[in-house]
């Protein structure tokens, strides 16, 4: 299940993929979001609807218009499939949600990483590993690793005379830790990067939201926050690798770490 928009050239080959590592399951339900699609991703997923009894999707229109504020229509497109899921007879039978992006960032994901999740049972959410630096901080909370909100950071340290690249660096860049696969589970208070299987009886009731105390934050923090008050257990699970090389930890990586570095250098000697 997930919300996209502009992915026709990609979608068929996603859920293509997606069935095949999932072929193991007894049965998969697929449940799509769709919003302010301006190429031909909801004829594709109207193709692809009438392939499969087992493939359906909401199409919500142009939410642009009405929620400008893209993280607010993320939360609320992840909210359409909570509540469909949740009254929809069709998912009646359902006892595990699986929430996945589908915009390419599951690009190493398979079966075994998959079968890793149920070598235990002691999870209401299990949440994916990346090769390399874990790049999804924003959606991040841990007491040690991440305790608060990596952009409000930022903007904290910028409006106290830092500069916009060591700023970035101190609040984003140094979090980015790469988990060994090896590593034991890792519990958190909240995290995603892209893919996350929840138990369908520990997700019901709650919901996303894009704003805590009027202020923007991520969509999953609030939602994994309910969870946990009602006593569940999230975890990063370090097998379930998902994606290599992601967008937003690159320049973490040689040479583009170097460049990073090189111009935190100049800011310091600037300053």
């Amino acid at each position: 299940m997930g919300g996209l928009h502009n992915v026709a050239k990609t979608l068929p080959k996603e859920v293509a993929r997606f069935n095949k590592i999932m072929e193991d399951f007894r049965r998969v339900q697929w449940l799509l979001i769709e919003s302010d699609s301006t190429d031909k991703t909801p004829s594709v997923l109207k193709r692809l609807q009438e392939s499969s009894p087992d493939f359906a999707y909401l199409s919500l229109g142009n939410l642009d218009s009405t929620i400008p504020e893209r993280t607010e229509r993320i939360a609320y497109c992840r909210n359409a499939y909570l509540q469909e899921i949740e009254t929809n007879p069709a998912y009646r039978d359902i006892d595990l949600v699986v929430m996945a992006d589908l915009d390419g960032i599951n690009n190493v994901l398979t079966s075994k990483a998959i079968a890793t999740c149920f070598e235990r049972d002691d999870w209401d959410a299990c949440l994916a590993n990346t090769q390399g630096p874990y790049y999804d901080i924003w959606a991040l909370r841990h007491p040690q690793w991440c305790s608060g909100d990596c952009l409000q950071e930022y903007k904290f340290l910028t409006e106290h005379g830092w500069h916009s690249y060591p700023a970035r660096f101190a609040a984003i860049y140094t979090k980015m830790v790469t988990i060994s696969p090896q590593a034991p589970w890792l519990e958190v208070d909240s995290a995603f990067a892209g893919l996350g299987f929840y138990k369908k009886a520990s997700i019901k009731g709650h919901r996303y939201d894009a704003y805590e105390d009027s202020t923007a934050i991520c969509e999953h923090v609030l939602f994994h926050k309910s969870i946990k008050k009602q006593g569940g257990k999230l975890y990063i699970n370090p097998a379930l690798l998902n994606c290599e090389n992601p967008p937003h930890s690159r320049k973490l990586r040689f040479p583009h770490s170097l460049k990073l570095r090189i111009r935190l250098l100049l800011n310091a000697i600037a300053k």
